[in-house]
């Protein structure tokens, strides 16, 4: 192989990689990144465009909803579920204290993230 030929090759492989790059980079601008292909979260999720969040709300999030918050694992997530079965609906954000394993430290990370409504959740009254 000579040196034209060595360097029609590595022009390839670099036309080539910037043409990966280009198409990574298009996917996350339309939405279609590998978070959202991987995971469906209808009530929390990150807008790609403008990188904003919506709150989830406690009151008809699920477990595996639950488990997307900061210091917020299976057996957290279920508990809040758990209580939410046996007392009703969350009527206030600082109620949450009141789940075994969720302290104050616990809502001050998670309190960003997630909000208290009792008009849209099933069986609030």
């Amino acid at each position: 192989m000579n040196g034209k030929e060595r360097f029609a090759g590595a022009v390839l492989v670099i036309t080539l990689a910037i043409g990966i790059i280009v198409e990574v980079f298009d996917r996350q601008q339309d939405g279609t990144t590998v978070f959202r292909q991987t995971c469906d979260f209808p009530v929390a999720s990150i807008d790609d465009v403008r990188g904003e969040f919506r709150k989830l709300d406690l009151n008809i999030a699920n477990a595996g909803e639950l488990e997307i918050l900061p210091g917020i694992g299976p057996k957290k997530a279920k508990a809040i579920v758990d209580y939410r079965e046996r007392n009703g609906c969350f009527k206030y954000l600082g109620q949450l204290t009141e789940v075994k394993g969720i302290g104050e430290k616990t809502l001050e990370r998670i309190a960003p993230y997630v909000l208290v409504t009792t008009e849209v959740a099933p069986g609030c009254d």
